[in-house]
């Protein structure tokens, strides 16, 4: 199984769990972590300032993690699904 295949696993694994609720970095890291992917960050938004690659919205690739800036104090970040979706732990895991 690919690294790729294991955090989307992992991610939809948790689907509708309310455990990172308020901690959507967290659950990427514990995405990634299921890979063998470490890193450790305290919020969206410093994760975005150690890791960011990029700030173009085209081609976003599958498992990439994408920050959303400008959301609250902390920013906002969920992993991408394909097809312009991401699944994102916000009120639960979706």
């Amino acid at each position: 199984m690919s690294q790729l295949d294991k955090i989307l696993e992992k991610a939809y694994s948790l689907k509708g769990s309310h455990e990172f609720d308020n901690y959507c970095q967290r659950f990427v890291r514990v995405c990634y972590e299921a890979a063998g992917i470490y890193g450790e960050a305290a919020s969206a938004n410093e994760a975005y300032n150690k890791w960011a690659v990029s700030n173009n919205m085209d081609n976003i690739p599958t498992g990439a993690a994408v920050y959303f800036k400008g959301i609250g104090p902390y920013g906002h970040v969920g992993i991408c699904t394909g097809n312009g979706n991401i699944i994102h732990a916000a009120y639960g895991v979706k």
